[in-house]
């Protein structure tokens, strides 16, 4: 993986378009998403469905990985979390 490079970003209370304006800025086009559950009744342009379909729109690919590197973890999430393996394949497939 040499010469790639990850960001990281939060969305806090942004709008989509300020969300899409930083990742096309950096010239963006896979988003991970790490939440483990990736809805929430305050900012709903960011739940997993809304999001992804929007950023598709934009020529942007959508991962969800919540299940890996979220917060809510079990002990065999925790067990994976350190495998790259898993997370390699995802964003070469």
């Amino acid at each position: 993986m040499t010469g790639r490079t990850l960001y990281t970003v939060g969305h806090s209370n942004q709008t989509f378009e300020d969300l899409l304006g930083m990742l096309q800025s950096q010239h963006i086009n896979v988003i991970v998403d790490v939440r483990s559950v990736p809805a929430s009744k305050y900012t709903p342009q960011f739940n997993q469905k809304p999001l992804q379909a929007a950023l598709r729109r934009e020529g942007i690919h959508y991962l969800h990985f919540g299940y890996a590197f979220g917060a809510r973890t079990t002990r065999w999430t925790l067990k994976k979390r350190f495998s790259l393996r898993l997370f390699k394949k995802e964003l070469s497939g």
